[in-house]
């Protein structure tokens, strides 16, 4: 759609668009940057290259979306449905996933440094080459995660202890995927071992 003649990205920059339908939409390279999404509907939709740069996504709805080079930096996609969503190489620096489903998405290259990753969902996701440095991973669902450990021994990330302390730990793992969490034991050097 990019080279057909009059084609033009749609443009949506900070505009309220709570609970919104867009769903099997093509919005290629559109621009939602500081747009309010909260409870949309983006199931299917063709969002490939889009901007969605501090966009608050809150409870939307992106099964099956194709977010690939998104960019989604500084989003907040709290809660947000991201089954089966296909976010290859996008853009999620400083994203809020706190409690979002990721279940079986493509994160395949996704840059999820600084990201807020607490109790987020990505059983069954594809990380191969995925960005987590400084992420914050307290109570995520890494089980059957594919590809984690690719690029790197070891994965760093910050994660907030029982009394809300940053602390710097680094996990270390053999395998492409991990346990389900509850299997490491966490060492007094703050290293956290699969077992």
């Amino acid at each position: 759609l990019k080279d057909n003649e009059g084609y033009s990205p749609a443009q949506h920059e900070g505009a309220s668009l709570v609970g919104a339908r867009f769903a099997g939409e093509c919005l290629y390279e559109a621009k939602f940057a500081g747009a309010n999404l909260n409870g949309a509907n983006f199931h299917n939709a063709n969002l490939q290259h889009a901007d969605l740069g501090g966009a608050n996504l809150q409870h939307a709805n992106l099964q099956h979306a194709n977010l690939r080079h998104a960019n989604l930096r500084h989003a907040n996609l709290g809660s947000a449905d991201l089954r089966n969503a296909d976010l290859d190489d996008a853009n999620l620096q400083a994203a809020d996933l706190d409690d979002a489903n990721l279940d079986d998405a493509n994160l395949r290259g996704a840059n999820l440094q600084d990201a807020n990753l607490r109790h987020a969902n990505f059983m069954y996701a594809d990380m191969h080459d995925v960005i987590l440095r400084n992420a914050n991973l307290g109570g995520a669902n890494l089980s059957g995660v594919l590809g984690l450990m690719s690029a790197a021994d070891y994965l760093d990330c910050l994660e907030k202890d029982g009394h809300g302390v940053l602390a710097y730990k680094r996990i270390r793992t053999g395998r492409t995927s991990f346990a389900p969490p509850g299997h490491w034991l966490i060492e007094p050097d703050s290293v956290m071992i699969e077992v």
